[in-house]
């Protein structure tokens, strides 16, 4: 998961987001996933999760505060709070580069990493030990997460 902040030129308004990655899969959200399957609920649900634990807790102004979460799921639903955004602050023709490179680098992290969860499967059914060495540790290697997707 990754936490950061930004300030709006225009505003001064500081936006905080959190991202996370979301398993449909989940004991929670599964049953709901079989009945309604087109919907983004695993996504929707951690993006609730993220406003409560969060949203309570920013700095009081000026300037304003906002949060939002960015959630995706594992096979790159994007929750609807998190769409909302990518609309608002990188939408409009001028930043169609900047929205489709984004996208584009979250899709090849999100499918590498489930990836990595097969060959890890693959490993465990097999005793195969987890490899130990550089280049080994997954698509985000060099960056802190909170654990693997699934977990």
């Amino acid at each position: 998961m990754w936490a950061g902040g930004a300030t709006r030129t225009g505003s001064g308004e500081v936006t905080w987001v959190d991202v996370s990655v979301a398993s449909p899969f989940a004991s929670r959200v599964a049953p709901l996933v079989a009945d309604t399957p087109l919907a983004a609920l695993a996504a929707e649900g951690r993006e609730g999760d993220k406003v409560r634990r969060y949203a309570h807790a920013l700095p009081a102004g000026p300037p304003s505060h906002t949060f939002t979460p960015l959630v995706w799921e594992v096979y790159g639903r994007i929750g609807p709070a998190s769409a909302a955004w990518l609309r608002e602050a990188l939408g409009g023709p001028r930043l169609a580069t900047a929205r489709a490179r984004l996208l584009s680098a979250i899709s090849v992290a999100l499918w590498k990493s489930n990836a990595r969860a097969v060959a890890d499967g693959y490993a465990r059914c097999f005793g195969i030990p987890d490899p130990i060495g550089p280049g080994i540790a997954g698509p985000l290697e060099g960056v802190r997460i909170g654990a693997r997707i699934g977990e």
